[in-house]
């Protein structure tokens, strides 16, 4: 009836203003790819971004982090995408990156613009609705998310984290980034069984990226470091649960103190 009709125009109303955000988004970000190809910017700033950092993978992969996540305030992730894929791209696959990784590591620095502070629109949004502070909730949102910061670096040294090579290659990569993930959640959120202290959140900290890095590929040393940060993540986790066991040993079955 009346109603339905009613609803229909209300979801092709609501579609065409989707739309029209998209549509605006993807012009602009057209426009300023074909003024960066036309006039050959893109080829310009990625030779000087390698001859200035002559050549050398990490520092080119800090910069280009660095520019991605400037390039994205205030931005929607697919226009920032587009336009540092046209400008930055060409700079780290000619260093032999695999073409996938790279895009995934610009894409995901184009992304976490949105959470980084001082402009991250997204935490902004939602501290609008919690009503909390902006730039503590940017904060709040960088910790919680610190552990994306880490991954886009891993996937261009080695992409067994894209589900590339063989099958113990891979399985091994997820399971160590896995466990290390989940560290580095226990360090930046300060609370496994109970509160956890400054020294252990540092030791974890370490402890997972340690465990993140894949331990069969190009990083020298991967397989210690998986070793070293398993070994320190299974302590932690030993003296918490041990500690976890003795507190509640302590406590009646009445949920008093003996």
């Amino acid at each position: 009836g009346r109603a339905a009709l009613r609803r229909f125009h209300l979801i092709l109303e609501e579609t065409g203003e989707v739309l029209l955000e998209v549509l605006v988004t993807a012009s602009a970000a057209g426009i300023v790819v074909g003024l960066i190809m036309a006039s050959g910017l893109g080829f310009l700033l990625s030779l000087a971004m390698t001859r200035m950092i002559g050549g050398q993978l990490f520092p080119l992969l800090l910069m280009v982090a660095l520019v991605c996540i400037v390039l994205g305030m205030g931005m929607g992730t697919v226009a920032v995408y587009v336009i540092v894929a046209t400008l930055l791209g060409p700079a780290v696959t000619q260093l032999g990156i695999l073409p996938i990784a790279a895009h995934l590591f610009l894409f995901y620095f184009a992304m976490l613009s949105l959470l980084t502070p001082p402009v991250c629109v997204a935490a902004y949004a939602a501290a609008a609705i919690a009503g909390a502070s902006p730039m503590r909730t940017g904060f709040e949102a960088m910790r919680l998310g610190a552990v994306a910061y880490i991954v886009p670096f891993i996937f261009v040294y080695s992409p067994s984290l894209l589900l590339i090579g063989s099958f113990i290659e891979v399985t091994l990569a997820v399971t160590t980034a896995l466990a290390g993930t989940a560290l580095l959640a226990i360090a930046f959120t300060g609370f496994l069984f109970r509160p956890v202290g400054l020294m252990w959140r540092l030791v974890l900290t370490i402890a997972g990226v340690a465990l993140i890095v894949p331990p069969i590929g190009p990083i020298r040393y991967s397989e210690a470091l998986n070793i070293g940060g398993g070994a320190l993540g299974l302590i932690f986790i030993a003296i918490e649960w041990k500690a976890r066991r003795a507190a509640a040993a302590r406590v009646a079955p009445t949920g008093g103190a003996v």
